[in-house]
This record gives C-alpha cells, sequence and structure tokens, in this order.
C-alpha cells in the first residue's frame, strides 16, 4: 500500500491545515493511497530554542486529525530525532513506509540541517516521491498560522479565531471541587482545570457552549486571577469557571468541553457580593440575547 504523507506540527487544526489534509485526501482516492500525518509530541521551535509555547489542542492530537479522514497518524518523539538530518530522517519514513507523496508549504524545514523540500529534490526523485506543494492558506492578507491565532486569544479576540479555525476554539478539562460561592448567589459555577501548557484566551468573561455527555448548554465563562492548582498529585494545572445556564446537575470528575464564542466582558472586582451578583444578572442577559441572535451558532456546533 503506497501513502500520502505530509509532516509537521499541527497545533490548532486551522483552516491551512483542514485545506492540507482535504488535498492529501483527495490525491489518496484518485491514486487508492493511504494518507499519514507525521507530527510530534512537542512543538520543535520549543525544543530547539529551550522554550515552552503553551499548546493550541487540548485534545488527543491523533483522535482529532483522523476525524477529518486521515487514515494514519505517526507521532514521534522530537527529542529522539532532533540531531537526524533532513535524508537520515526521510530514510527512515521510507523505510518504514511505500511513500508515494510527499505534501509540503514553502515554510516547511527537514532535519537539523533545516532543509527545506526544493534542496531535497534529487533525493525524492531517486526514491520515486512525487512531491505536491500547496499555498498557504490567507485571511485578510496574512497566512493562518498558530500564532496569529494565539495573537486573538491574549487579545480576547475569540471571535476572530472561527474564521482562522473554521470553527470556535475549544478546550476540554476535568471538572474539579471548588469553593462553591457561586451557589450562594444563584450562580454556580464548574471548576474546569486544564494542563498548564494549555493556551486560555486573556483573563475576561467570555460567552462560551458547554458540551457535556454529548449535550450543549449555553454558558458563560470566567477567566481570571491566573488561577492553578493540583489535583491527586498530578502535575500543576490552571483552571477557569464556567455557568451552565439552566443546568442543575452534578459535574464533578467529569471531562467537558467549553467552546468560545465572544468575549464578554472585561474583568473587574466588586465591592460586595450583591455588587457581583447584579452583574452576573446583567451577563446572563447579554448572554441569551447572544443566542438568540446568533442561532445559526447552536446547529454549527452541534452538528460537527
Amino acid at each position: 500500500m503506497s501513502y500520502i504523507v505530509s509532516v509537521g506540527y499541527f497545533d490548532g487544526l486551522h483552516l491551512g491545515h483542514r485545506k492540507l489534509f482535504k488535498s492529501m485526501i483527495d490525491l489518496g482516492k484518485k491514486f487508492g493511497s493511504k494518507t499519514l500525518i507525521v507530527t510530534f509530541d512537542e512543538r520543535p521551535e520549543d525544543v530547539l530554542k529551550g522554550e515552552k509555547t503553551k499548546r493550541l489542542l487540548s485534545l488527543n492530537k491523533e483522535k482529532e486529525i483522523k476525524k477529518f479522514g486521515i487514515d494514519e497518524v505517526m507521532i514521534l518523539s522530537f527529542r529522539k530525532i532532533q540531531k537526524m538530518t533532513a535524508s537520515d530522517f526521510l530514510n527512515d519514513l521510507l523505510s518504514k513506509k511505500n511513500v508515494s507523496h510527499f505534501f509540503s508549504t514553502d515554510k516547511l524545514r527537514f532535519g537539523f540541517d533545516k532543509k527545506k523540500v526544493e534542496d531535497l529534490g534529487n533525493y525524492f526523485k531517486q526514491h520515486s516521491v512525487e512531491v505536491v506543494s500547496i499555498d498557504l492558506e490567507e485571511h485578510e492578507s496574512q497566512a493562518i498560522s498558530s500564532s496569529l491565532i494565539r495573537q486573538y486569544l491574549s487579545l480576547g479576540e475569540v471571535s476572530k479565531i472561527r474564521v482562522l479555525l473554521g470553527d470556535f476554539y475549544s478546550v476540554e478539562g476535568e471538572v474539579v471541587q471548588g469553593e462553591s460561592k457561586g451557589h450562594l448567589i444563584g450562580f454556580p459555577t464548574a471548576n474546569v482545570f486544564v494542563d498548564e501548557d494549555v493556551m486560555l484566551p486573556k483573563d475576561a468573561s467570555y460567552i462560551t457552549l458547554c458540551q457535556v455527555n454529548g449535550f450543549f448548554y449555553k454558558s458563560m465563562s470566567f477567566l481570571g486571577l491566573s488561577h492553578l492548582k493540583k489535583i491527586g498529585g498530578a502535575k500543576e494545572g490552571h483552571f477557569f469557571e464556567t455557568h451552565l445556564i439552566d443546568f442543575n446537575e452534578n459535574l464533578y470528575g467529569k471531562k467537558i468541553q467549553v467552546h468560545f464564542l465572544s468575549l464578554l466582558r472585561e474583568n473587574k472586582k466588586f465591592d460586595s457580593f450583591e455588587k457581583l451578583r447584579e452583574a452576573l444578572v446583567k451577563d446572563k442577559e447579554k448572554t441569551m440575547i447572544f443566542f438568540l441572535n446568533n442561532d445559526d451558532i447552536m446547529v454549527s456546533v452541534t452538528e460537527k
């Protein structure tokens, strides 16, 4: 069986990635080939520069990539291969898979020697591998990239991210025990714990949609104070609070997915619980009006 292959980190799975996947799948159908994405457990730039960039994808990467129709996903330890040259890396790949086509963009660099695909023309020709170049997807004259998505997240502009991802930005986390102060003012919240290396939008209040056991609930999410917490001796992470509207079930210990739809308001301190409650009542009104004016959102999210 021949394979159509592409290599990259694939964080966020934005429209550029989706365009690549579709092109690979279409070619695979034409030639009766399988599609394979080769990716890494860590962001290569972080390993090489000693940095730590927060992830955009909190879900299982292999599972999420396969949702788009890709047949196989190979996740490599980047630390184990970071010293390999481009030709060594490709030799290893070709020894495992019968690669017929290799998809690439101008941004792709290979191996420790940072070779461009065009630098490897002779290599691919000798191994009967056809290179397929694909243009980067753009939005408002900017290349769609994970860096641009991070920029919007840092500004709280979550509604703009939908254009880049083809979907709303979402995170998955476990609901953990909190202080239950929300119950006292009629707005109980679920404390959603996510890994520390997952990127959240900037501290603010957001209109969100929560997915619980396959069902979707209108919600408001509150990020602030850079909450840090350890649970069960696990690695440190951060959490945020989400109020699910018209929802009264116990969620402790359950995994839920939160879709960030729009910025609700900037954070502010309140002099009393009563002032906070009044603000939350207004937040709920704005949230319900948002869903009333954007009824297509429930359809677009729940049909995925």
